[in-house]
């Protein structure tokens, strides 16, 4: 999380979790206090290596669409609202959401058919790209995780080895 890497984030913040335990209040603490500006570079990394994969598949596959879509909808929310956000419904909020193209995108995947509307896709994506960047160069967000934050991560793990593992160190 203090890299800070998405995914990570992504876990501890969403509303669907499969185990909680006793630390999971404070773990969320953590991963809200990373949400920064850092988080960009994951994005824009995370949407090339799926951009390689849908020139591959010369952007048939409307699943992978989709989730390219979700990265750059995902960066633009947190720029501008500071909160982390996973889900299509939160996303059709953003005045560049493009509703007609991912509800093209869903039917396709529904129905297990090739997506066929290349040059609006990439269009999009292109325009996604910029908005992303200028968000986040425009948003109030911190840069990265503070200091603060990364000296509490660290004693969180050091609690954890502690009380689970009567690690003394």
């Amino acid at each position: 999380m203090l890299k800070p890497n998405v995914n990570f984030i992504e876990q501890v913040l969403s509303p669907i979790t499969i185990v909680r335990s006793e630390y999971y209040p404070e773990l969320q603490d953590l991963a809200r206090d990373c949400v920064s500006k850092a988080m960009y570079a994951h994005w824009k990394g995370f949407a090339m290596h799926t951009a390689y994969h849908a020139v591959t598949e010369d952007y048939k596959k409307p699943k992978r669409n989709l989730y390219l879509l979700r990265i750059y909808y995902q960066g633009i929310s947190v720029a501008r609202t500071e909160m982390l956000r996973s889900d299509f419904d939160s996303f059709r909020k953003l005045d560049c959401f493009n509703d007609s193209l991912v509800q093209g995108l869903f039917d396709c995947k529904k129905n297990g058919v090739d997506f066929f509307d290349k040059h609006q896709f990439l269009t999009h994506c292109s325009e996604l790209e910029k908005i992303l960047q200028d968000d986040i160069t425009k948003s109030n967000l911190r840069e990265a995780p503070s200091p603060q934050t990364k000296e509490a991560a660290m004693e969180f793990v050091k609690n954890i080895y502690k009380k689970e593992f009567g690690w003394s160190k």
